[in-house]
């Protein structure tokens, strides 16, 4: 079983925090445009029964009308209860998906195919061989890194390039955050390697929110 170096959870849990912050961002903006689009349905409403009651559509016409926006309201309202459901999440502890980083294997309960299949591409490297009985050697570098397994850095380039040009000061952070975690176990790694950690954190973190939000 993979046990991951506890050293690693509390940028796991940054990680899933920033992510939730980022979706509850953009949840906010589509419950405004939402409640706006329920009021427009509601009005939309009221206006054809006014049309009806002077005569100016009919009662078939009206009830066309009626029915549809209906059929959307009931469509607006999930995708409103959808945002309501991450905003409890958003506020709920880390529990759930922290569990999913110490413990892999729950990431598998309740998940379909897809999701399956994801989290191998994430873990294994592609050359995998399903009935290789040597699991642990087909786990990606980053992966044996976070997890613990035996990794070598024999053939690791430590010449800064010019990897951290392009991304975020707080990502240089964490990537430092990463480089020191492994320094201060013995292990020296690259800046490229523990970029690749922090991706695979970070893909991992979002694999865990996607389930938790659809699995509650």
């Amino acid at each position: 079983m993979l046990k991951p170096n506890v050293e690693y959870t509390p940028i796991f849990e940054d990680l899933i925090r920033k992510i939730y912050g980022n979706l509850y961002e953009q949840k906010s903006i589509d419950k405004t445009n939402i409640n706006r689009s329920l009021h427009m349905m509601i009005e939309r409403v009221a206006n054809a029964r006014e049309l009806l009651v002077k005569g100016i559509i009919d009662e078939e016409d009206y009830l066309s009308i009626k029915s549809d926006c209906e059929n959307r309201i009931d469509i607006l309202g999930t995708q409103l209860n959808d945002v309501y459901k991450l905003d409890v999440q958003q506020k709920q502890s880390l529990k759930k998906p922290t569990k999913c980083f110490l413990k892999p294997a729950l990431i598998f309960r309740g998940t379909d195919n897809s999701i399956e299949l994801k989290v191998a591409s994430l873990f294994l490297n592609k050359d995998f061989v399903y009935n290789d009985p040597d699991f642990i050697s087909q786990l990606k570098d980053e992966v044996r890194i976070v997890y613990g397994s035996q990794y070598s850095n024999a053939k690791e380039n430590f010449e800064e390039a010019d990897i951290l040009k392009n991304i975020s000061k707080e990502q240089q952070e964490l990537i430092s955050n990463v480089i020191k975690i492994e320094l201060n176990k013995g292990n020296k790694i690259s800046t490229q390697n523990a970029t690749k950690v922090l991706s695979f954190l970070l893909k991992l973190a979002e694999i865990c929110i996607s389930i938790k939000i659809k699995i509650g």
